[in-house]
């Protein structure tokens, strides 16, 4: 569970270093840039410490894909950027990705009586990843 946490700090502080700087190129200071180097740098950090435990396909691709679906979610909201049905499909297929490289990535563990119930959490991850996509698009639009 801590390695979990240590890639949701890598997320949060990838979101953080991305937005500040489009708020740095935006607003001309150089406090963005500062704290954007900063963040970036921690993301890196968080993300090298939970490959540890976590397989560097599945933490990297939640590392970009959720990243990419907050930030271009709070570039909508905050800076006015459009979000085209093209952008939508993009962010669609990414989350696909993820839920497809999450499903593929198995642990090495002992068989256990769960087998049968473990081959149908892709459709859980699958519903997850839907409804998310389905939550930006209304609060977009």
């Amino acid at each position: 569970m801590f390695y979990w946490i240590l890639l949701a700090l890598a997320i949060i502080a990838e979101i953080t270093g991305t937005l500040s700087m489009k708020w740095a190129s935006v607003s001309g200071g150089h406090t963005g840039f500062i704290l954007m180097l900063a963040m970036i740098a921690l993301s890196y950090i968080f993300l090298a410490f939970a490959v540890k435990k976590i397989a560097l396909g599945v933490a990297y691709a939640l590392w970009e894909g959720i990243g990419i679906l907050l930030i271009t979610l709070f570039s909508v909201l905050l800076f006015d950027e459009s979000l085209s049905l093209l952008k939508i499909a993009g962010l669609t297929t990414t989350v696909i990705g993820i839920v497809l490289i999450k499903s593929g990535t198995q642990k090495k563990r002992l068989p256990s009586r769960r087998w049968p119930m473990q081959q149908f959490e892709w459709i859980h991850a699958a519903r997850l990843a839907i409804a998310i996509v389905l939550e930006i698009i209304a609060n977009v639009f």
